[in-house]
């Protein structure tokens, strides 16, 4: 069989096997690893997706400019979604047409972790083009639905009131389980409505971000509080987009939650990563759902 590689040297391959249909499989893996494995290399045609994410995950995390918690998201969709899904298949064998079906799946139930998923794939096979594997990528001609935009709207005061009476709700039926009456959750979401800042970024605020003394007292939103790729929690010193960094005005009701809650932890050496961990590092995500059709008078559900 005579073979023309890439950099257009004719070659004569050749295989003996037992039977013709061994011979042809021999040839056929010869061509895929000459097509793919030139010098230097580290992807070929027949390489599995696991192996082309994996060595990709490992090229960003040695890239300096790429944030620890892009990198944590990442992996976390790199394992929970792509390699579970389509980790088994080659690079010849991700086609547009499975891509496509891959990623309208995930948008269906998990429309944010697509888009990272999307990223990942397109990278990767990326990588593949550059390297002369595949001659196009993919992902590109992969159509994925379009979200229409949510309008942004602020809660109106029955809505509000909803909210703080289903997380004291909850923080009381935490007690009558038998767990300590805690009202901390309370804080977090009065100083959340105070601020309109991410849970991030409203426990990643220092005293030193707040001015008081101001006629107007303010707070400024200066960083994140972040989950490392070593999981542990830090605080990362800029926000997740370039319009993070901001200052706000701060309402009354917000300076009363701090005097009370968090100046007494501020006598402590390690005030700020207690508050941090306590808020951010157990199981109370509360995630709530509002219906302002509703006229039964039912709480909003809280979901930890």
């Amino acid at each position: 069989m005579r073979y023309r590689d890439l950099s257009g040297v004719v070659r004569q391959l050749e295989a003996v096997r037992q039977s013709q249909t061994a011979a042809v499989r021999a040839l056929t893996e010869k061509v895929e690893s000459l097509a793919g494995s030139a010098a230097g290399r580290e992807v070929a045609a027949n390489t599995r997706m696991t192996t082309a994410v994996e060595q990709l995950l490992d090229a960003e995390s040695a890239d300096t400019r790429i944030r620890p918690q892009t990198l944590v998201t990442y992996r976390r969709v790199a394992y929970e979604h792509v390699i579970p899904k389509l980790g088994k298949l080659t690079i010849a064998e991700c086609t547009t047409g499975r891509i496509e079906t891959f990623l309208q799946n995930l948008a269906s139930t998990r429309p944010g972790q697509m888009k990272t998923a999307r990223t990942l794939l397109s990278l990767s096979l990326g990588r593949a083009v550059r390297h002369g594997v595949i001659a196009f990528n993919p992902v590109r001609e992969a159509r994925i639905p379009v979200r229409q935009k949510e309008h942004v709207r602020a809660l109106t005061a029955v809505e509000v009131a909803r909210i703080r009476d289903a997380t004291r709700g909850r923080c009381e039926a935490r007690a009558i389980l038998g767990g300590p009456l805690d009202y901390f959750p309370m804080d977090v979401v009065d100083l959340a409505l105070a601020t309109g800042a991410r849970m991030g970024e409203l426990l990643g605020i220092r005293w030193k971000d707040v001015n008081l003394d101001a006629e107007t007292p303010t707070v400024t939103i200066s960083g994140t509080l972040i989950y490392g790729e070593n999981g542990r929690l830090a605080r990362q010193p800029f926000g997740k987009t370039r319009k993070s960094h901001r200052t706000l005005l701060f309402p009354t009701f917000a300076i009363d939650v701090l005097n009370r809650v968090v100046k007494p932890w501020l006598r402590t050496t390690e005030c700020h990563a207690r508050l941090s961990h306590r808020a951010m590092a157990t199981s109370y995500r509360p995630r709530i759902s509002i219906d302002s059709g509703d006229k039964s008078g039912q709480r909003p559900v809280l979901i930890g």
